[in-house]
């Protein structure tokens, strides 16, 4: 796929708007999610860090080490959890 339809396809199906269902139990929580779900992008995100997505990134990444795909899945997972906050509604 182009660039252009990836991008068309992530404004169609990701929102910012509540989750109802936090697994951690920490109530409703504003954040991107998947549109029509109540799974936030960075639920997602760590659920890929506790995978072993190495091998798949390595392969596309061939100079960077271990340690630097594992810090840079952990940013990346930073990243979308600072969007989210507590929900007041």
């Amino acid at each position: 796929k182009s660039d252009g339809m990836c991008n068309i396809q992530c404004i169609k199906n990701v929102v910012y708007d509540i989750s109802e269902n936090r697994e951690e139990g920490h109530g409703r929580i504003m954040g991107l999610k998947i549109k029509g779900t109540d799974i936030l992008l960075g639920d997602i995100m760590s659920q890929l860090e506790d995978d072993d997505v190495y091998d798949y990134l390595s392969k596309h990444f061939c100079s960077l080490k271990r340690e630097e795909i594992e810090a840079a899945l952990r940013m990346i997972t930073m990243l979308l959890i600072a969007f989210e906050k507590p929900s007041r509604i």
